[in-house]
């Protein structure tokens, strides 16, 4: 069979999750800076309505007003809401699906059912560390306001409650 009618396997979805300063962009920005040019992966692009620091260089600030615009016209995969902030990952990805890149999803723990439905087949990989760690590196960012903050302290992982191995 000649080798331009072998169909590229489809990529899959890889979908980080965890709570609000467990290291995810960390993670993210780990895989871009040691492997460059990596050609079986990408990090999807991730609009979200967050004002003030945006520290997340794979996060687009968009306006509650371009935001819910593009979710009418069915521009995003995937859309949630989250610590009163919209969240989307274009349907750009399924191109890069198709041709066999893995995608990966810096998501919601609690949109999981439903970006499972979207992709069956995705690897759900969910992100842990000490509570302590997750103070910190809150504070770190100074992007939350007090209440905001300990509302995010408060959510660790309740959608997931396994043994604490740290």
């Amino acid at each position: 069979m000649p080798e331009s009618s072998v169909a590229t396997a489809p990529g899959r979805v890889i979908y980080l999750m965890g709570a609000s300063g467990s290291g995810k962009d960390s993670l993210i920005n780990y895989a871009l800076e040691h492997f460059p040019g990596e050609p079986s992966f990408l990090v999807a692009r991730r609009y979200v309505t967050r004002k003030g620091n945006h520290d997340c260089r794979h996060d687009l600030p968009v306006s509650v007003e371009e935001f819910s615009r593009l979710r009418q016209s069915g521009f995003f995969s995937l859309a949630w809401e989250s610590y009163n902030c919209n969240y989307g990952i274009a349907r750009e990805i399924e191109g890069f699906l198709a041709r066999g890149l893995d995608v990966i999803i810096n998501g919601s723990r609690r949109y999981l059912p439903t970006a499972r439905q979207q992709y069956p087949e995705l690897l759900a990989v969910l992100v842990r560390t000490t509570a302590d760690r997750r103070r910190r590196r809150l504070r770190a960012r100074r992007r939350d306001r007090p209440l905001e903050l300990k509302e995010r302290l408060a959510s660790e992982d309740s959608h997931f409650p396994l043994p604490d191995q740290e």
